[in-house]
């Protein structure tokens, strides 16, 4: 017998005043794999996400998890229900530890008030060695890199008991290496029997990691693809409705003087940090598109 989904959802719509965010969209996101969420800029993937995340309420329609009906009333409600969204913006106070990060809104106590930070600790190390991530726990906020600290949102959310993980943009600022650590991180949680939701731009992960691939534009689902049997083009195609335009049409013409010339530049990094820039040489002439 096939499993219930991980989510349902059924005519579901979100407005903002006059402007239609999610329209109408029904969906099932089977339990246990990756799915990938892709559109253009509006096209209402995040808003999508929130609904789930509880951070918003559909103005009609419904939604159901695995085990019932899901009407969240907020994202405590949701997550009481093993569901967590991870934001493109992180949600970390920089002045707290990683740990007393993990430890907010679900502090553990000893004789039902004494704050508990040996078990919080426990949880905490048992936990990131379980799923290789890599964050200290005395670690300020304000020191980690942001790779750093995506692992930290992650890691909130699996101490928080997340079973369906939605992440928006989890590599819009993250650098290759990093990408490549959070999804095998990814991976590792689906083989615990978890349900992973992305939404990116970044159609070449699509295609590696994913299972699933759900297309939206303008508010509404207009395709559902394997991402085995699809390529980054054929996305590309549906996500904008029209065949991409071609690369490498633009002509190619001398560039003309430097407009831009730096020598030498050096960071000056805060106490306990290493300099990341030592000694960046850079040329810039009028006329050039520079990377």
């Amino acid at each position: 017998m096939k499993p219930p989904p991980a989510v349902s959802l059924a005519g579901v719509t979100k407005r903002f005043g006059r402007a239609l965010a999610v329209d109408d969209v029904t969906l099932d996101l089977e339990a246990g794999g990756v799915h990938a969420i892709v559109g253009e800029n509006g096209a209402g993937k995040t808003t999508r996400v929130r609904l789930l995340a509880g951070e918003t309420r559909p103005d009609a329609g419904t939604m159901r998890l695995s085990d019932g009906d899901y009407n969240p009333r907020g994202p405590l409600d949701a997550r009481r229900r093993g569901v967590a969204l991870v934001h493109q913006h992180f949600m970390l106070v920089p002045t707290l530890t990683a740990l007393e990060n993990a430890m907010l809104g679900d502090e553990p106590t000893r004789a039902g008030f004494l704050l508990d930070r040996g078990a919080a600790r426990r949880r905490f190390v048992i936990t990131a060695q379980r799923f290789a991530l890599d964050v200290a726990p005395d670690r300020l906020v304000e020191s980690m890199s942001v790779g750093e600290k995506q692992r930290l949102e992650i890691l909130r959310t699996l101490l928080g008991g997340a079973r369906l993980l939605l992440l928006d943009e989890p590599t819009a600022v993250l650098t290759p290496g990093e990408s490549r650590a959070l999804f095998e991180t990814v991976l590792a949680l689906v083989k615990e029997g978890a349900t992973i939701v992305f939404v990116t731009h970044r159609l070449a992960e699509v295609v590696r990691y994913a299972e699933g691939v759900v297309v939206m534009r303008k508010g509404r689902v207009v395709e559902r693809l394997l991402a085995r049997e699809t390529t980054e083009v054929e996305l590309a195609r549906l996500l904008v409705g029209r065949e991409p335009a071609a690369f490498g049409g633009a002509s190619r013409r001398a560039p003309g003087d430097v407009a831009l010339r730096v020598c030498g530049l050096r960071d000056v990094p805060r106490r306990g940090e290493r300099a990341r820039l030592k000694g960046v040489d850079v040329e810039v002439r009028a006329g050039e598109i520079v990377g």
